[in-house]
């Protein structure tokens, strides 16, 4: 591990509650979005080391706020994807919205779909397809049961829980979610990836069948689920990794290895294995302290990084599977981080701040 990380190059301030939620522009790389926790989303140029834009996107207060913001792969025809925009915004009342950005300036909301879903689980979004963790006000949805949705019709479409009744039980809440592209040789270069690692090939996506992708579900008893939407009795790959939530794993592009993060005290590197129905541990990383917020991989793959409870970021050889880094600057929690195509990565943090890093980006 190197003897000495270094101090961010920019500290952007602005927000006046946690930041839940930091996005890089994945068509711009100087633009970065921010959500927090009094529901204000805000636009970045940090070139210019400013903020450009403030938008009130979710309500404040109990159960309000941003909890996450992802990037939509639009086909530019709003008639047939439902929507016009590029940004998701995930409100904690499990209210969905779009926002498209005029002249690189300005927020304009161009779609809202009220899901009901109560749950802490940050959702996720593909082609016109959206995951999120089962209603909290609906009596016939239980508490393991994750939803897609259809955004042009706003719509459920599959509601996808195990027919195994004892495991269906001990699941718990989904936590994490990711919607991905599996080709049938598990070959496959534009695996979304929750918007974390893709941005030179999803411009591809609209060339994938919706028979092609996945769902990725991390569950709060610390089980890993992979389901075929086709089948949403059964998944097809299925392991306990963790005892605490899984609060955040990413998947390589080619969705055959990963990474994960829970309440607990490991980082989990892992193996796919699509014949044995198995995620196979390759390596753990033992912490001090427990708690990783969010795991993005760099658009290389070389590296990933981790944003922990404990205020650090941890950076890691993903080819290697090796520490590398331990980034220290902020005073609360870490709760989101996020590469842009230059490689540069952003922080956000509960003590209302946002790090721009400059690491091995060479």
């Amino acid at each position: 591990m190197s003897n000495r990380a270094p101090d961010p190059y920019c500290i952007l301030r602005g927000h006046r509650y946690n930041i839940n939620s930091v996005l890089f522009d994945k068509i711009n790389p100087n633009l970065l979005y921010s959500g927090s926790g009094d529901g204000e989303l805000k636009l970045w140029n940090i070139e210019e080391k400013k903020c450009i834009s403030t938008q009130i996107a979710h309500s404040e207060g109990i159960g309000g706020g941003i909890l996450s913001l992802q990037w939509l792969w639009s086909n530019n025809n709003s008639e047939i994807s439902g929507y016009d925009g590029n940004i998701l915004s995930q409100g904690r009342d499990g209210v969905i919205k779009i926002w498209s950005i005029i002249d690189n300036s300005t927020f304009k909301n161009t779609y809202k779909l009220e899901t009901n879903s109560l749950s802490l689980g940050k959702c996720s979004s593909l082609s016109n397809l959206l995951s999120i963790s089962g209603s909290g006000i609906d009596p016939t949805s239980s508490p393991s049961q994750v939803e897609i949705w259809d955004l042009k019709s706003k719509q459920v479409i599959n509601k996808l829980k195990p027919n195994n009744q004892q495991l269906f039980e001990k699941l718990g809440l989904p936590m994490s979610l990711k919607l991905f592209y599996e080709n049938d040789n598990n070959n496959n270069n534009n695996n979304n990836n929750n918007n974390n690692n893709n941005n030179n090939n999803n411009n591809n996506n609209n060339n994938q069948s919706n028979d092609q992708i996945r769902l990725c579900t991390g569950y709060e008893n610390g089980e890993l689920l992979i389901w075929d939407l086709r089948n949403t009795s059964v998944p097809i790959v299925s392991s306990k990794l963790h005892n605490e939530p899984i609060l955040s794993f990413a998947i390589s592009n080619n969705s055959t290895k990963g990474i994960s993060g829970s309440g607990d005290t490991n980082i989990i590197e892992f193996n796919i294995n699509y014949e044995s129905k198995q995620f196979n541990i390759t390596k753990t990383h033992i912490l001090n302290n427990g708690g990783i917020s969010e795991i993005k991989i760099r658009n290389d793959e070389k590296i990933y990084a981790t944003a922990g409870w404990d205020k650090r970021i941890r950076i890691f050889n993903f080819k290697k599977q090796i520490p590398l880094a331990i980034l220290k600057y902020h005073t609360e929690s870490v709760y989101s981080i996020d590469f842009n195509s230059n490689n540069i990565l952003a922080s956000g943090s509960k003590d209302c701040k946002i790090a721009l890093w400059d690491i091995y980006t060479k």
